[in-house]
């Protein structure tokens, strides 16, 4: 008898606890979607041409795209990127396993046949590499860049017959032949120098991080970033992680050191300041977009062309930490 009872309570307690993962589980992919579809609906309200862009996360965009939530994301941005397609990882200078690669491919192939611009970053700098992944990124008519540090701090040396600038303006993704992933500036030591050394370059897409030493870049730093060295047009994009919290943005407050608040998960330990965050809470989304002060809205008002949304794939973290996926 007390066998059979304490078997019962048991089960009513697993019970309760399935019911408790299930209630706290907003479904993760669903919710990231959401977040991309009402970022980009807020910004391109307010600037007509504004361009969203998304990196990694595949798996969002695995078949069957058959939902009205899954097409709605699928139109809600107007380019991905992809890191290490080819060469860096697990490691810099690593070829990438074909697994991975081959995996990844057809999703590309997908988003590049639905109109969507596709970035890769190859995270190698041999030369034979880069122009392998170059060649390999141009069959597909994906652009491709060659990162001299994993760290994305510094601008390439060119290397001939990789990447062929031009003089010509670019008022649209689809016109951009060449792009420039720099989104750790400091050293280059100063504001000027970073903005001197990247309005110097003649690439077509510029995607860089909003801020200098912690501040937002302004609207005269933006004026000389969207042109090339010889005065035409390019598209600039500020760099914006939506599935963490970095402890080195403007949002970021001492208090959450010692005392985060709720919707703060674990460290990345890949990333010492980058915090996972449960991206579907009202609190952090306040802090992304909706007001004069959230992150978004500082981009918009600078003048940047578009965000490249970064850390997209933080559902898989959860998804782990749940033991489920889609």
């Amino acid at each position: 008898m007390r066998r059979g009872l304490l078997l019962a309570l048991l089960a009513g307690l697993c019970s309760a606890a399935i019911g408790q993962v299930a209630a706290a589980d907003p479904g993760y992919r669903d919710s990231m979607r959401r977040l991309v579809i009402d970022l980009s609906a807020y910004a391109k309200a307010r600037r007509s041409g504004f361009q969203v862009l998304t990196q990694n996360g595949n798996a969002l965009f695995e078949a069957p795209m058959d939902t009205a939530l899954k097409k709605k994301y699928l139109a809600s941005i107007d380019g991905v990127g992809q890191e290490s397609l080819r060469f860096g990882d697990p490691a810099y200078g690593d070829r990438t396993p074909s697994e991975t690669t081959d995996y990844a491919l057809p999703i590309l192939r997908f988003l590049k046949a639905q109109g969507k611009v596709v970035l890769v970053v190859e995270y190698c700098d041999e030369p034979d590499q880069i122009s392998e992944a170059f060649a390999a990124d141009s069959r597909d008519k994906f652009l491709s860049f060659a990162a001299p540090t994993r760290t994305l701090d510094g601008i390439p040396s060119p290397l001939a017959g990789a990447t062929a600038f031009s003089a010509s303006p670019v008022e649209t993704l689809a016109q951009a032949k060449n792009f420039l992933y720099l989104i750790d500036p400091e050293g280059f030591g100063s504001k000027e120098a970073f903005v001197s050394a990247v309005a110097g370059t003649d690439y077509d897409l510029v995607v860089i991080d909003a801020l200098f030493d912690g501040e937002f870049l302004t609207s005269s730093d933006l004026a000389r970033l969207r042109h090339k060295s010889a005065g035409a047009r390019r598209l600039v994009l500020a760099y914006l992680s939506i599935g963490e919290a970095e402890d080195y943005r403007p949002y970021w407050r001492q208090e959450w050191n010692r005392h985060p608040p709720s919707w703060i998960e674990s460290e990345n330990p890949r990333w010492k300041g980058n915090f996972r965050v449960r991206y579907w809470e009202p609190a952090w989304r306040a802090i992304l977009f909706g007001s004069p002060s959230s992150y978004l809205d500082r981009i918009l008002a600078a003048g940047f062309d578009g965000v490249y949304l970064d850390t997209v794939d933080t559902f898989v973290h959860f998804e782990e930490l749940a033991g489920k996926g889609d």
